[in-house]
């Protein structure tokens, strides 16, 4: 990508109805090779046991959560199926570690939940996907769980702390300089004599995300790690240029638009992969705005990038094919979980 524009566009809409998209698909494996935790325990008719119909519950209308305790699922061939893989697992498993690392490698998701570290202890390259194994529960009571990382898309509604009566496990084989920590024990929450207390250093990690090269493939973002700020002042920065009648003024990080047709580019990084974020306002609903991309040259004319870019469309409340969300004529948006005029 050349630049990143950010204008006020007039563009005439058509109106054609989107179509919903598949959802993208999660497996579940719950197989316990090990011991069997309850909560991943199947009823004698087959029913989903409680962890499936959970996280079934939780992903509805965002991703299709296939629950199994077939390990044939996890095959090289069946794995192109998914986008992520979760692991409630136990025991040494037989399946082909290398077929879900390659996965992970070429962009799917991992996650692992509680159990999934007492799983594949003779598996190296397991060891270093989940980035710890289990080493014994002192605690299940009431404990006081500290959030380290409160920007996290998976943590930031939590607040700073909150308790929760669980079965707390300890990690060997975990470093906390080759991870993320996300959510870790407060220690003066609970009885640090307790027997099977082995960690001398009192690090009790409970969920983490692992520091790891960048895979083949660009991964989804997760939170605003390596991101860089392109607009984040209360004076137009280096880098932006302007275009057209129309221009922007800027109030504390607040672009807003005046006088017409316009467009605000940022010249000086080429991307060639990249995830854009951005939060907007619109005044009223009629409001007719977007952000272009990959368009090849500017050269004073703000309609060069109307006609040789991508707009990402802000328009309207509406779903329909050039909605918010849209890649304007190309791609209708799957959803447009669009805010009232003003917000």
């Amino acid at each position: 990508m050349r630049s990143i524009v950010v204008g006020s566009v007039l563009l005439a809409m058509g109106a054609s109805t989107a179509q919903a998209k598949p959802l993208p698909k999660v497996l579940f494996v719950t197989h316990s090779g090990g011991f069997r935790h309850q909560v991943v325990t199947r009823s004698p008719d087959g029913s989903l046991a409680f962890a499936e119909k959970q996280l079934q519950a939780a992903a509805r209308d965002r991703f299709d959560v296939v629950a199994t305790q077939d390990l044939g699922e996890l095959s090289r061939e069946k794995l192109k199926d998914y986008k992520a893989v979760v692991f409630y697992t136990t025991g040494e498993l037989p399946i082909d570690v290398e077929a879900l690392t390659d996965f992970v490698k070429g962009g799917g998701g991992f996650a692992g939940i509680h159990s999934a570290t007492d799983t594949l202890y003779k598996s190296a390259a397991y060891g270093e996907l989940i980035g710890g194994y289990f080493d014994g529960h002192p605690w299940h009571e009431k404990v006081r769980i500290k959030v380290e990382d409160p920007k996290h898309p998976a943590t930031a509604h939590l607040g700073p702390s909150f308790e929760i009566a669980d079965e707390i496990y300890q990690f060997k084989d975990w470093d906390r300089k080759k991870v993320h920590v996300l959510l870790s024990l407060d220690d003066a929450s609970v009885d640090l004599t307790r027997q099977g207390v082995k960690r001398a250093d009192h690090d009790f990690a409970n969920a983490w995300t692992l520091r790891a090269a960048p895979p083949a493939r660009p991964a989804a973002a997760t939170g605003e790690e390596d991101f860089t700020w392109l607009l984040q002042a209360a004076a137009v920065p280096p880098g932006w240029k302007q275009a057209g009648p129309g221009g922007f003024k800027l109030d504390n990080g607040v672009a807003t638009a005046y006088g017409g047709m316009g467009l605000w580019y940022y010249a000086p990084t080429p991307y060639k992969d990249f995830v854009l974020r951005l939060q907007y306002r619109q005044a009223k609903p009629s409001a007719n705005s977007g952000v272009f991309v990959r368009f090849p040259r500017v050269d004073g004319d703000p309609m060069i990038p109307v006609n040789e870019g991508y707009e990402i469309q802000i328009y309207s409340d509406q779903p329909s094919k050039n909605s918010t969300g849209a890649i304007y004529s190309f791609q209708a948006p799957i959803a447009v979980p669009q805010k009232p005029a003003g917000e």
